[in-house]
C-alpha cells in the first residue's frame, strides 16, 4: 500500500492551484455528513401518559451469570507525562447534576489562527509543500499549547497506526469523508500492551477535540466473555469538551473508554460485545446506534465508573438504538455511584430482562481500594434509569427493583445539553 501522506497548508492558501484536483474530495469532507435524518429536538417523549418503556412482556430468566473480564481499576495512572487532564477535580455537591468542575475551561471566543492539514492514503507530489507520513505526524506538527483551531482533513483510506493527542495540543478537529471510507485502525490488546488503556488505537488527552465522519477501530480478535487480556479499546477520550459527529467506533471488548471530561456524541455507530462504553466521563450520546456482537449468554452495553455522589459524571443515551445479538445488560456498576440513563431509545430483543447489575455484589470479591466496590452499606448508590424506550427489549416488567423509572421532568432534565454544559462549548452546528 502506498505510504500515507499529510500535506500542511494554511487556511489562507488551501485554494492554491496545487490542490484543485482534490476539490471534489475536500467538498465531501467539509459536508455535514454526520447530520442525517435524526429528530431536531433533544427532549424526551412527552405524549405518553405513562413514563415507562413500552413493549411486549419478556419472560423472566436467569441473572447475568457469565461476567466478562474486568477492565483495570480506575486508579491506574492514565494520563501521560505532562498531561494536565484530571478526573479528580472537586465538583459541587448539588443534587442531580451539579456544576461541572470543568465548567470554567471554555475555549477562546476568537481563536488566534486557523490551520488545515490534509491527509491522503496515496502518494502525490506537491512541490514545496510540507509532507508528513502519518496522521500522528500531522498531530505532532501542531505547536504545543496551541491556541488556534487546527483541522486535519483525512481523505478516503484506511490508516493503520496508533494515534495519540497529548494534553498540550488542544483545538484539533479531525474531518473524514465518511465513517465507511475514512478509517483509523490498529490491533493492540491489554495482553499486547500490558494495559487496557494502552491498547487504544486512538487516544485523546487534549481539550476541545472534535471528530467528524470517520471510524476509529481496534481490529484485535473478537473477545469472548471470560477471556483474559482481550480488552481492545478503539477510542480513549480523556480530554474535556470533546465532540464526535457521524463517527464509527469498532471493537469487541471495551470499545470506547469514555474516561474523563465532558463529551458529546451525535449520530454515531458503536460496535462491541463486553462493556462497550466504559469509564467515568460526563457524556451525552444523541441518536447513536449501539450494536452488540455478544453471544447468546453474555454482553454488556455500559460500565460507568462514577465514584461518589459529588461527581457530575454519567452516560446519557437519548433517541438512539441498541441492536445486534446476545443477552445484554444495559449497564453494570464500574463505580459505587455508577450513573447511566436510556431515554427514548429503541431496544431490540437482546436485552437481559433484569437490565442492570451492581457487579460486584459484595466487598469481599476485590481489594477495598477498588472503585468498583460496593461498600458495607445495604443502600444502593447506583443511578440507573429509563424513560420512553421502545422495542421488545424495553419492557420494565422484570427490571431490577432498584432501577429508576424516570419521570418526564427527570428525563427532560438529563437529556438536555445542560448535563454536559454543552451550550457553553459546543459548536453552533449541534
Amino acid at each position: 500500500m502506498a505510504e500515507n501522506l499529510v500535506i500542511s497548508v494554511s487556511r489562507s492558501i488551501v485554494t492554491l492551484s496545487a490542490l484543485v484536483i482534490f476539490g471534489n474530495l475536500l467538498e465531501q469532507s467539509h459536508g455535514q455528513w454526520w447530520f442525517p435524518t435524526a429528530p431536531t429536538t433533544t427532549s424526551p417523549s412527552s405524549n405518553s401518559t405513562n413514563p415507562t418503556n413500552s413493549s411486549t412482556n419478556i419472560p423472566p430468566s436467569a441473572s447475568f451469570t457469565t461476567p466478562p473480564v474486568m477492565s483495570p481499576s480506575f486508579s491506574f495512572p492514565i494520563n501521560p507525562a505532562g498531561s494536565n487532564t484530571s478526573s479528580t477535580a472537586t465538583p459541587s455537591t448539588s443534587i442531580g447534576f451539579p456544576t461541572s468542575p470543568y465548567a470554567s475551561s471554555s475555549p477562546p471566543t476568537t481563536p488566534t489562527t486557523s490551520t488545515t492539514l490534509i491527509v491522503m492514503s496515496n502518494s502525490f507530489g506537491f512541490g514545496p509543500l510540507t509532507i508528513y507520513t502519518s496522521v500522528q505526524a500531522a498531530i505532532d506538527a501542531v505547536p504545543e499549547n496551541n491556541t488556534g483551531l487546527v483541522t486535519i482533513e483525512i481523505l478516503s483510506g484506511t490508516y493503520t497506526e496508533k494515534v495519540s493527542i497529548p494534553s498540550n495540543k488542544p483545538y484539533i478537529t479531525l474531518q473524514g469523508t465518511g465513517r465507511t471510507t475514512t478509517i483509523i485502525t490498529y490491533n493492540d490488546t491489554a495482553n499486547s500492551t500490558n494495559s487496557t488503556f494502552r491498547s487504544a488505537t486512538f487516544s485523546v488527552w487534549a481539550n476541545n477535540f472534535t471528530a467528524r465522519n470517520l471510524t476509529f477501530q481496534n481490529s484485535a480478535p473478537h473477545a469472548v466473555a471470560g477471556e483474559t487480556g482481550a480488552q481492545a479499546v478503539a477510542l480513549l477520550i480523556g480530554g474535556d469538551m470533546a465532540a464526535f459527529y457521524g463517527c464509527g467506533f469498532l471493537s469487541s471488548q471495551d470499545t470506547i473508554c469514555d474516561d474523563a471530561g465532558r463529551h458529546y456524541f451525535r449520530d454515531c455507530y458503536v460496535e462491541g460485545n463486553i462493556d462497550i462504553i466504559w469509564g467515568n466521563g460526563q457524556s451525552l450520546y444523541e441518536y447513536c446506534e449501539v450494536k452488540s456482537t455478544a453471544d447468546n449468554s453474555s454482553g454488556c452495553i455500559t460500565a460507568q465508573g462514577r465514584a461518589s455522589d459529588d461527581e457530575t459524571t454519567g452516560f446519557i443515551f437519548v433517541g438512539g438504538s441498541i441492536t445486534g445479538t446476545g443477552y445484554n445488560l444495559l449497564g453494570r456498576a464500574y463505580g459505587l455511584y455508577s450513573r447511566v440513563l436510556f431515554i427514548d431509545t429503541y431496544m431490540d430483543n437482546i436485552i437481559n430482562p433484569q437490565g442492570w447489575s451492581d457487579w460486584p455484589t459484595t466487598v469481599t470479591m476485590y481489594n477495598s481500594s477498588s472503585r468498583r466496590l460496593l461498600d458495607n452499606s445495604t443502600i444502593r448508590h447506583e443511578y440507573y434509569g429509563e424513560y420512553g424506550n421502545t422495542g421488545p427489549g424495553a419492557s420494565l416488567t422484570y427490571r431490577v427493583n432498584w432501577m429508576h423509572n424516570l419521570t418526564e421532568a427527570e428525563a427532560a432534565n438529563f437529556s438536555s445539553l445542560t448535563f454536559i454544559d454543552g451550550l457553553s462549548w459546543l459548536a453552533s452546528e449541534t
